[in-house]
């Protein structure tokens, strides 16, 4: 055996990887490439988790561009992003878990992504104020109802849950820029201060004021619609929203402030709003390479007629992802059709 040769061979394979891990991201975005992803629903809001505004289009949207704890890999499965952050658990009985945010993770105008954002995501999801119009799960974060602790240098949260479950990991993927909140609900200026602003607000309302957080819920419900703007429409993933045409098209571009580990490699991501029939003739035409549709039985039939390669789960799926062939790789959409645009920055140009 020539264990010298393997053990040098390993040895300059750690120098490789403590040099990248040193090294500064490196783009692997394709000068001009642009991709275009047809919807039969118009994208509406950021905020995808508000009663209000979390049709499917939405959460599609915010896993383009929301980052979390953790992402999905190439066979469909949720793992740890610990270019994001970590999760550590602190208890088992009762469960207590630390949501910490790794160094260098920032929102897309530069202000820092916190333990504050993750604050305002367990406000809005606890149940404890009915003010936040939200979406509640059976299980997550309506099972810690004691308010979260932050640590000293706001990098992370402490929840401690009132019952064991097992998606605790998941909690924290694609919060919102707390900050903007503050700013827009509270009017206060700057994004410390407004952080600030808001520890206050949610203090007072854990401690009996429970009407404090009105104007913070009321805003966070319908404020990032995306006629809002680009001062509210912030990014903490690899993509952001450079321009929206309401109803018609968003157009995503790579987040200059990432600093994670997804590297996208399109250029332009141009999201579409088309019914299934339109969509379909834009694969047929080459002017759209993804459609994700619902899974109606007139669509069925269409899509049974066209030459795209298909993603569902059978009869049950919700929604078909059609995709032209041999145009794009990497696009792994769930089982059920959903979760198109959860590893947008994993997609590639297949020639």
């Amino acid at each position: 055996m020539r264990w010298g040769g393997r053990v040098a061979g390993a040895a300059v394979a750690l120098l490789a990887l403590v040099l990248a891990g040193c090294a500064s991201p490196v783009s692997k975005v394709i000068a001009g490439s642009t991709i275009t992803v047809a919807y039969d629903e118009p994208f509406t809001s950021l905020n995808a988790t508000a009663q209000i505004t979390g049709i499917e289009a939405n959460r599609e949207l915010a896993e383009a561009v929301l980052a979390g704890f953790t992402s999905v890999d190439s066979s469909g499965a949720r793992v740890p992003d610990r270019s994001f952050g970590t999760i550590t658990v602190l208890s088992r009985h009762p469960l207590a878990v630390r949501y910490t945010v790794a160094d260098g993770v920032r929102w897309s105008d530069g202000a820092p992504v916190d333990a504050v954002d993750l604050l305002l995501a367990w406000a809005a999801g606890s149940g404890r104020f009915p003010a936040f119009d939200v979406q509640r799960p059976a299980l997550g974060l309506a099972l810690a109802s004691g308010m979260p602790t932050i640590s000293e240098d706001r990098k992370s949260l402490t929840v401690v849950y009132d019952a064991a479950f097992a998606d605790y990991e998941t909690q924290f993927d694609g919060v919102l820029p707390a900050h903007v909140v503050a700013q827009e609900a509270l009017g206060v200026e700057g994004a410390e201060a407004a952080k600030d602003a808001l520890i206050d607000t949610v203090e007072r309302a854990v401690n009996g004021d429970p009407a404090s957080l009105d104007d913070v819920a009321s805003w966070w419900n319908t404020g990032f619609s995306l006629d809002a703007g680009s001062g509210v429409l912030l990014s903490d993933g690899p993509y952001r929203i450079a321009s929206v045409v309401p109803g018609a098209e968003v157009t995503l571009v790579p987040n200059a402030k990432y600093a994670g580990t997804h590297r996208p490699t399109y250029a332009t991501i141009r999201l579409v709003t088309l019914d299934a029939p339109s969509a379909l003739q834009g694969i047929d035409a080459g002017e759209v390479q993804i459609a994700s549709l619902d899974a109606t039985a007139p669509t069925r039939a269409a899509v049974a007629k066209t030459d795209p390669a298909v993603f569902d789960a059978g009869d049950d799926a919700e929604r078909i992802v059609a995709m032209a062939r041999a145009v794009v790789r990497g696009v792994v959409p769930g089982p059920d059709g959903t979760g198109l645009l959860w590893n947008a920055w994993a997609w590639s140009p297949a020639r």
